[in-house]
């Protein structure tokens, strides 16, 4: 089986090899041709030279089509990608608010450790909430580090972000 693999596998490389050489064969060829005079053609090359410039001529046609369709479809991509952002832009500007306001809380905690390699974090809530009737995405983390003696304390962290407002601060504290 192992044998026949190798066969398969050396097969296959050599038909690739010899479709190269072939290719850059009839290009050599074709080369030879564009050099000679006209006058100098026999009817056999001329029939060559029109079949390889009729085959190179459909080639860029085909090119130039491919070309034109791919920028009619990154267009259209483009204009579905803008619609559905305004359709969708304040949810999307709500996501962005809450990945910015944790991105800026979720290390607080652990800088706020003497020795932060001993941070751990015991309890993590992230979930939207309402405060005075405002929309709130709200951060609370128990999280605990060892102190100067080795003892390990637990702390409790709160961070929090009005959503309605783009502008509105971050707001943290720390409890025991």
């Amino acid at each position: 089986m192992k044998k026949t693999l190798q066969l398969l596998l050396l097969l296959v490389i050599g038909f690739a090899i010899h479709l190269y050489y072939e290719t850059e064969k009839g290009r050599e060829h074709i080369a030879q041709l564009k050099s000679k005079p006209a006058s100098q053609l026999t009817t056999q090359e001329k029939q060559e030279l029109a079949e390889h410039e009729k085959i190179e001529k459909d080639r860029q046609t085909r090119k130039i089509a491919h070309e034109k369709e791919e920028k009619k479809r990154k267009a259209e991509e483009e204009r579905k990608a803008r619609e559905y952002y305004l359709a969708n832009k304040d949810e999307i500007e709500r996501e962005k608010l809450k990945t910015r306001m944790y991105i800026a809380c979720r290390d607080i905690p652990k800088l706020s450790l003497k020795y932060p390699k001993t941070y751990e974090e015991d309890n993590v809530i992230l979930e939207e909430r309402k405060l005075d009737g405002r929309p709130i995405y709200y951060l609370y983390i128990e999280f605990s580090g060892t102190n100067a003696f080795g003892v390990r304390m637990s702390q409790k962290f709160q961070c929090y972000r009005y959503i309605d407002d783009l502008k509105s601060p971050i707001t943290h504290s720390f409890y025991d």
